[in-house]
């Protein structure tokens, strides 16, 4: 089974243009530890609030900011396996899904 059969969508990205404090707000909403960042529909990366509380203006663009974990994501036809290793060797609670394109899903 491939990850295109998995994909969630109660938990929605964070666009470049939200706040850090939007985002922190958000990663307490949804009881998260990382939410991913977007542009347009361009995966940017991941943030988390360890990160994002420590940084002291907190209306401050989220554009303006180096997303941790960069290259945490998966691709659509990947298969659940390589998901959940993912998940489990970075210790992330959630995984971007990305098109061929890059763009998250």
């Amino acid at each position: 089974m491939t990850i295109r059969e998995f994909i969630k969508d109660n938990i929605p990205p964070l666009k470049e243009t939200d706040t850090i404090a939007t985002a922190i707000d958000w990663i307490r909403t949804f009881k998260m530890t990382y939410l991913p960042v977007l542009s347009s529909k361009k995966y940017i990366g991941l943030v988390d609030e360890r990160s994002l509380e420590t940084l002291p203006d907190k209306q401050a663009l989220l554009s303006t900011l180096v997303p941790t974990h960069r290259f945490y994501y998966i691709f659509y036809n990947q298969y659940l396996n390589d998901a959940l290793q993912l998940l489990s060797n970075h210790k992330i609670d959630i995984l971007p899904v990305l098109n061929s394109k890059g763009e998250y899903l």
